[in-house]
């Protein structure tokens, strides 16, 4: 399974509804994995401006990454990236590599909702998500 990280929604369930949700389900699907095997995590804007786990997922994000048993994680946006590996790189600079994240290899990539308004960025993304395929071996 693909553990992905994504700062849209605003709660349990919100990664997959609208049409972020809709772009989110085919892009698993076309990376060959079922959309109900992968564990999803949705991060939100507080009032402060600080990006933080959803107040209504337990157990904390750092549990769950160090829990999960997900091979791989895919990071959707840049401001999930940011907050996920403490840096300010821009996701010029995020995508693209492969780095490591609570001893899994992780990836960066544009969020549906970028998608859906710039759909230029799409063979980009696909790109990420092959990245993420070869590192799985699928």
């Amino acid at each position: 399974t693909v553990l992905c990280a994504g700062k849209w929604g605003d709660g349990a369930g919100a990664m997959w509804s609208g049409p972020e949700g809709e772009l989110l389900s085919r892009m698993i699907s076309a990376m060959k994995l079922n959309p109900q095997t992968v564990h999803a995590v949705t991060l939100v804007q507080v009032p402060d401006g600080e990006t933080v786990e959803a107040q209504n997922r337990p157990p904390p994000l750092s549990v769950q990454l160090r829990e999960s048993e997900s091979k791989a994680l895919l990071i959707f946006g840049d401001r999930a990236a940011q907050w996920l590996l403490q840096t300010r790189e821009s996701m010029d600079s995020l995508r693209g590599k492969c780095r490591t994240l609570a001893g899994r290899p992780a990836m960066v990539t544009y969020g549906p909702e970028v998608l859906l308004q710039m759909p230029m960025y799409k063979a980009m993304a696909w790109k990420d998500m092959q990245d993420v395929m070869r590192t799985l071996k699928i």
